[in-house]
């Protein structure tokens, strides 16, 4: 299977990923607020409040990489994409970026967005 067959698919995961790591670090918030919570009524250990706040940088560690990741395969989307519109000699007269609200759009995005369309 090759970039141009794979990549719809590898979005549709990688944007499945994001939604999922999201949830998990918004749940891993909760976790952590209830656990401070008890700490402060004393119904709880330190090493219990250290082990939600160590859950909840692996939670936005993992949002992170789901984010980077779905960057990553829209970039190889649009790379297979542009190879198959040249192959063919069509003409993009107008374009416009897919986005997943809240999601990270860093400055490699972009690079990797543009160098994708001057191929």
């Amino acid at each position: 299977m090759n970039l141009k067959d794979r990549a719809p698919s590898a979005v549709d995961t990688a944007q499945k990923r994001v939604v999922t790591s999201r949830n998990a670090r918004e749940s891993a918030e909760q976790q952590l607020s209830g656990e401070q919570k008890l700490y402060e009524v004393g119904r709880s250990t330190t090493f219990l409040l250290l082990q939600r706040q160590n859950e909840l940088t692996i939670a936005r560690t993992n949002e992170l990489q789901a984010q980077t990741d779905y960057n990553k395969a829209l970039a190889d989307l649009q790379r297979a994409t542009a190879a198959t519109l040249a192959m063919h000699e069509a003409v993009i007269s107008q374009y416009q970026a897919e986005m997943i609200p809240g999601l990270l759009q860093t400055e490699a995005y972009i690079r990797a967005v543009f160098s994708a369309r001057s191929m």
